[in-house]
């Protein structure tokens, strides 16, 4: 099913970005961004659940890291644009406005540049985040041994500020509170975050969080819009032959085969190497 959220995705950006020519509106690429969101997001949630998994099949992991990669790059592309929209139905854009005057991210401020910011920067720390958290050699091995070394060292260092805050003599109690707490303090308070950065909680918080962004975001679309407004009739600019969604899905499913040969030739790696 997660694999499926990847058909949907590029299924629903691509035919977003096909429908730019014939008319699609402000609104309706909203509309379609913050649906590619969710199918981005089931994604990553998957490869957190297959973390285990992936790290012994080798191609599963790396086709799908791939794949991910480049939707998450679309989006993030898709996502740039809603910058412009700081006054929807004030000012253009309008919600009837086309969507592909209004492409490139022009000099603005305020909440909804703050807003694609931030959407941005959530798609690519979980995507970055998961890389390394995929590869046992950047999340164990490397991530892993510089966290023991970095540890070991600020220990040592610790333990020297504490013998020299000890024999400070009169000011001993003034080097202890001033110098040796703070310090131990923020010792613990990077232990915790780096604890926190690789456990599952911090996971499952950072999907709940960023789902509750996408709803956000699409329902305050969905709110906006003037209720008299009918965006979701047939664009001028389409004609009959030109590609909708429908056509979109039907051709990115080509590739559900081709997944289903991937696992198997993956499974059957894995097997020769026991």
């Amino acid at each position: 099913m997660g694999d499926l959220q990847l058909v949907t995705g590029f299924s629903i950006l691509i035919s977003g970005a096909v429908q730019l020519d014939c008319g699609l509106t402000v609104y309706e690429w909203q509309i379609v961004v913050y649906l590619a969101w969710f199918s981005c997001l089931t994604h990553l949630s998957c490869l957190m659940v297959m973390r285990s998994y992936l790290h012994v099949h080798t191609v599963g992991r790396t086709w799908r890291l791939v794949a991910m990669g480049v939707l998450a790059i679309l989006l993030i592309v898709g996502l740039l644009p809603t910058a412009n929209y700081g006054h929807l139905y004030n000012q253009r854009p309008g919600p009837s406005d086309y969507a592909k005057c209004y492409l490139k991210v022009r000099r603005s401020s305020g909440i909804t540049l703050c807003s694609m910011i931030l959407s941005v920067l959530t798609i690519a720390i979980g995507f970055i985040s998961r890389v390394m958290k995929l590869h046992k050699m950047l999340s164990v091995t490397l991530w892993g041994g510089l966290r023991i070394r970095t540890s070991h060292r600020s220990r040592a260092i610790l333990r020297v500020i504490y013998r020299w805050s000890v024999k400070s003599g009169p000011a001993q109690g003034l080097s202890f509170s001033l110098v040796y707490r703070p310090l131990l303090a923020v010792f613990l308070a990077a232990r915790f975050l780096l604890d926190a950065w690789v456990s599952m909680f911090v996971e499952a918080l950072w999907l709940f969080i960023a789902f509750f962004w996408g709803v956000v975001r699409l329902l305050t679309a969905l709110n906006d819009t003037p209720k008299d407004q009918d965006l979701w009739t047939k664009t001028t600019g389409q004609k009959e032959g030109n590609w909708t969604f429908g056509q979109v899905v039907s051709l990115v499913l080509l590739v559900a085969p081709l997944m289903s040969l991937l696992e198997y030739f993956d499974q059957g790696m894995s097997l020769s190497t026991l």
